[in-house]
């Protein structure tokens, strides 16, 4: 059995997205995003915000996020453990986005990174000559 650890969120970027430069000329570009929740009576609910980090060309397609734009991403979480100043454990929660797409108001696309050509797995099922029940 595997286990999946993948995310998909859509919303609006908290503010402008900060692109990095490494030494090796590796992009990071961080940006934030929130989602809101409608109430039943169709009052604005709570809001989810997720720190966001894009590396390589999906750092590049990132760099063009901006406050209030519609973004869609999709990656794996991870959790980072620390000690803040006063000695206190936190555990600080993020999405490494393997996809990043920017939306227009529409609900068009405006921009992603081309896809990235992977070969299928192969399956050999020669060894599945007898039922294992």
């Amino acid at each position: 059995m595997s286990n999946i650890n993948e995310l998909q969120f859509e919303g609006l970027a908290g503010r402008d997205a900060e692109t990095k430069e490494f030494g090796n000329g590796r992009l990071v570009c961080n940006f934030s995003l929130g989602n809101s929740n409608r109430n039943k009576d169709g009052t604005p609910g709570e809001t989810t915000w997720m720190k966001v980090s894009a590396f390589g060309q999906w750092a590049k397609v990132a760099s063009n996020i901006k406050t209030g734009q519609k973004v869609y991403i999709k990656g794996p979480i991870k959790n980072k453990a620390y000690t803040d100043k006063q000695g206190v454990k936190k555990i600080d929660t993020s999405v490494i986005a393997n996809i990043v797409c920017l939306i227009e108001r529409n609900g068009s696309k405006v921009e992603q990174a081309p896809p990235v050509q992977r070969q299928a797995p192969i399956y050999d099922d020669s060894q599945l000559d007898e039922i294992p029940f």
